[in-house]
């Protein structure tokens, strides 16, 4: 299950709706609404098992945002476009971090 949550149902409505919509609730202190869902990708409504998108969202994401994943070395390159890919899980990630951020 999904937990997603609007402070207003204009932008719930602003959202695809899911096919998989198991329940609506309003949180009495927020006053957001929430949603229980399906496990679905907010992109394409595909399920998913990673965040909030499925594999093939995420490669188009980054082929998109590729420049925030380059490093130096097409090796390195190419084991954090396949990790980004077949993560299934946050922990599983590798993020490129270039080292003179650090200095």
């Amino acid at each position: 299950m999904l937990l997603k949550y609007f402070e207003n149902l204009d932008d719930l409505f602003k959202q695809k709706v899911c096919p998989n919509l198991y329940g609506i609730s309003k949180d009495p202190i927020l006053l957001n609404f929430i949603l229980v869902l399906d496990y679905r990708c907010i992109k394409c409504w595909l399920k998913f098992n990673f965040f909030d998108w499925c594999k093939s969202c995420k490669l188009k994401h980054f082929q998109f945002n590729y420049e925030e994943f380059l490093s130096e070395n097409n090796e390195i390159n190419n084991l954090l476009k396949d990790n980004y890919c077949d993560s299934k899980e946050p922990e599983e990630l590798i993020k490129w971090i270039p080292y003179w951020l650090y200095f």
